[in-house]
């Protein structure tokens, strides 16, 4: 059985907006180059406050990828990985370090 992924939609927590704008940029270009189309891009800041101040601040992005088009998809799934980096101290490696 052919199968074909139509689109994704992913949400991304990066530490700050210059890593957003970069995951941003990143995200477009594999979408050029892949012959994809980046359909949608957002990033939200969010904080976390004590006692009224900021300990904590971050960006969530969510993007959507668009594959193929349901009424012709060209391009078939060979298959869908998400390879997690489990059981290591998150300040032994950072998130895009393969294992």
């Amino acid at each position: 059985m052919i199968k074909y992924l139509l689109k994704n939609t992913a949400e991304i927590f990066v530490d700050t907006e210059d890593d957003a704008n970069t995951l941003h940029k990143e995200y477009e270009e594999y979408a050029r180059n892949n012959d994809y189309i980046l359909s949608a891009w957002s990033q939200t800041y969010h904080t976390k406050k004590e006692k009224g101040e900021i300990v904590k601040e971050w960006w969530v992005c969510k993007c959507t990828l668009i594959f193929n088009d349901s009424k012709e998809p060209a391009i078939p799934l060979e298959n869908i990985e998400f390879k997690m980096q489990t059981k290591i101290p998150i300040d032994m490696v950072s998130p895009w370090d393969e294992v």
